[in-house]
């Protein structure tokens, strides 16, 4: 079976992005979606250079750091940053309906976002967004129009696959079990006996290095070192090895 395990927020900052390439070149990660707005973005497009086996998609942002547009302050914290996620999904990710979300305007800047990354070189294979935002009731048109101007497939998140025409494979979430230091490694195998009852499966992570930026700006921080330590662990890369896993990119599936 084929499995994309595709590492989040490239280029949030320099200590997530070393935690992203190390997790490829020593781990299972294959995978990575670029974050353009954020502080690591030119820390990110060096590294890339270096190792262009890495797939890449865009990580398109509504809830973290600065927009590329001229967005209305609504949109906006003190600090002219985006607003973050509960003002938009609840715990059950849930959409809030929100009067200035306007379907053009977030056309318009996840557009900017895609063509940043797009110009600076990287091969683009796949859409994303940070905190799932593309699955919103009031941004999903603008996701679905993006990719099918840019022909990219989209993962789908909680949404029913078809509505963005994207891969007809599974996507799972790995951040459970892997941010807890202490998971039973039964849940392990139990995880990888699950994926190979699939022909195709997308495992969202989050693995990183813990720096200054991200302790400062995200609430989900330390528990990506662990996520890196199983990812990277010999442990994990028998599982993988043991049933024959292929690690693949969204390349396969454009």
């Amino acid at each position: 079976m084929k499995l994309i395990v595709n590492a989040d927020d490239f280029g949030y900052s320099p200590g997530v992005n070393a935690g992203i390439v190390d997790a490829y070149k020593n781990g299972i990660v294959s995978s990575t979606t670029m974050m353009a707005n954020m502080y690591g973005f030119e820390d990110a497009l060096k590294l890339h250079k270096e190792y262009p086996g890495l797939g890449v998609g865009a990580h398109l942002v509504l809830t973290s750091g600065k927009p590329l547009t001229n967005l209305p302050k609504e949109f906006l914290d003190d600090n002219s940053e985006f607003l973050r996620r509960p003002i938009y999904l609840d715990d059950q990710n849930e959409s809030i309906e929100r009067a200035w979300l306007e379907g053009e305007l977030i056309y318009k800047e996840w557009k900017a976002q895609l063509d940043k990354i797009l110009d600076a070189g990287f091969n683009v294979d796949h859409i994303d967004s940070h905190h799932h935002m593309h699955t919103h009731e009031q941004t999903r048109a603008a996701a679905k129009k993006i990719s099918e101007e840019y022909k990219l497939p989209v993962r789908s998140s909680y949404l029913d696959e078809k509505y963005f025409n994207s891969p007809d494979f599974v996507k799972l979430d790995g951040d459970g079990l892997l941010s807890n230091k202490n998971t039973d490694k039964q849940k392990f195998v139990e995880l990888f006996d699950h994926i190979t009852s699939f022909e195709t499966v997308e495992l969202m992570v989050h693995p990183a290095y813990v720096d200054f930026y991200l302790m400062d700006n995200s609430s989900f921080n330390t528990a990506r070192v662990y996520e890196h330590m199983w990812l990277t662990s010999d442990y994990i890369k028998g599982l993988v090895k043991e049933r024959n896993i292929e690690l693949v990119t969204y390349k396969q599936f454009k």
